[in-house]
C-alpha cells in the first residue's frame, strides 16, 4: 500500500490530513489530488471539505481526518533570506512519513524546500502545489493568480 497525506498552509497555520493508506501514487489517487489541491482549494475550509469528500469517496476512515499542526515547529527558519523553510532531509520519517506528500501553499509567502536525497533547494511559490515522494519533489504546479476563476472540476469536491 502506498500512503499519502496532504498539507495546506495558509498564512496563520498549517492542516494535515490524516496519512491515507493505498493508491496514493500519481496513477491511483495522487493526480486527482493533487489536481484538487491545485484547482479547488482556495482555503482552509476548500481543505477540509476535499479531505471529507476524498475520504467518503475513497476510504471510509471513521477517525479524525484533519489536523492542524503547531506552526512554530512546523518550518525552520532562513535566517538570510526569512523564508520559512520546510527541510526534508532532517528526520523525514519521524516528521511526515508518507511515502507521498502533497502541499498546498495558500499563503501569501514563497516557502522554502529541501530535498531529502539531494539537499537541492526548491522555492514552493505562494498559490502553488506540490507533490513529494519521501521528500524528494515529484511535480509542481506552477504559480497562478489566485483572482483568476478557476472552475471547480475535480470528482472530490
Amino acid at each position: 500500500m502506498t500512503r499519502g497525506t496532504l498539507y495546506c498552509i495558509d498564512d496563520t497555520s498549517v492542516f494535515y490530513s490524516i496519512e491515507f493508506n493505498g493508491d496514493m501514487y500519481p496513477e491511483g489517487h495522487g493526480d486527482n489530488i493533487l489536481s484538487a489541491l491545485r484547482y479547488d482549494v482556495d482555503n482552509i475550509t476548500d481543505f477540509k471539505k476535499l479531505i471529507t469528500s476524498f475520504n467518503e469517496k475513497e476510504f471510509h476512515y471513521e477517525e479524525k481526518l484533519l489536523y492542524k499542526a503547531n506552526i512554530k515547529n512546523f518550518f525552520e527558519k532562513d535566517t538570510i533570506n526569512k523564508l520559512k523553510v520546510i527541510d526534508f532531509s532532517k528526520d523525514y520519517f519521524k516528521r511526515f512519513f508518507s511515502d507521498w506528500i502533497f502541499i498546498k501553499n495558500d499563503s501569501s509567502e514563497d516557502i522554502l524546500l529541501i530535498n531529502a536525497n539531494s539537499k537541492k533547494e526548491f522555492i514552493l511559490k505562494s498559490f502553488s502545489t506540490i507533490r513529494l515522494k519521501f521528500g524528494n519533489i515529484n511535480y509542481y504546479s506552477f504559480h497562478y493568480d489566485k483572482k483568476f476563476d478557476f472552475k471547480k472540476r475535480n470528482k472530490y469536491i
